[in-house]
């Protein structure tokens, strides 16, 4: 065996734990500007929508009325299912 497959062999582990740090810190920086763009978009897009005079309970009352219906037909569900902690009437 060659001095530098030995060499490698050796520095095996080092290499991957190196691999594995390199990822977890590119995924760290791609959520971190998710986050950014995030607080960015949440202060700017109610001051857009101001100026451009669109009602933001406009644009929300679609999600309201969504969760709203969710929760009525998915409590009965939950409270009915032994496994999730509900008991059966």
């Amino acid at each position: 065996m060659d001095k530098k497959d030995q060499l490698i062999l050796n520095l095996q582990g080092e290499i991957q734990r190196k691999c594995v740090e390199i990822s977890e810190k590119k995924s760290e920086e791609m959520w971190t500007k998710f986050f950014i763009l995030g607080c960015i978009l949440f202060i700017t897009l109610p001051i857009i929508t101001i100026f451009i005079g669109i009602n933001l309970l406009l644009l929300a009352s679609p999600v309201i009325i969504y969760f709203a219906f969710c929760l009525l037909v998915l409590i009965p569900i939950m409270l009915n299912n032994k496994k999730l902690g509900g008991r059966a009437i």
